[in-house]
């Protein structure tokens, strides 16, 4: 796990993985915002986290297995990885994104969490990887 395209950018992470493998919210929440096949993030969905932290899963393979309103769990499959919006071309990634609120906008500092260091929290969570 890295910083999103920079190392000052580290409210959020690309985490690689095949395409197909399942994305599950990290957090309990409100899904707050869906995206279908819509802007540099393709397929993605916002959740506000029960923590008080925005969530943001980006590049989903399909539309997300979610609405907006819905409450989630943690763990509730949110859908899979994927390649769409601005990820077409590259690896197979989820874009995460974690923080306060989550900037909005294409290159390193969009789709990431602000006040947030995300990088960090995904280290210890998938154990220094």
């Amino acid at each position: 796990v890295r910083a999103h395209g920079r190392p000052d950018a580290r409210g959020g992470s690309y985490i690689f993985a095949p395409e197909g493998t399942p994305v599950v919210a990290m957090r309990g929440g409100t899904v707050t915002a869906v995206g279908h096949n819509s802007g540099p993030g393709g397929n993605w969905v916002q959740i506000a986290g029960d923590d008080g932290q925005q969530y943001y899963y980006a590049h989903l393979r399909d539309s997300p297995n979610a609405v907006r309103g819905q409450a989630v769990r943690a763990g509730y499959p949110l859908g899979a990885v994927g390649t769409t919006g601005n990820a077409r071309g590259t690896p197979p990634h989820l874009h995460i994104g974690v923080g306060r609120t989550i900037s909005i906008g294409t290159g390193p500092m969009g789709g990431i969490g602000v006040d947030y260091d995300a990088v960090a929290a995904l280290q210890q969570l998938l154990g220094g990887r």
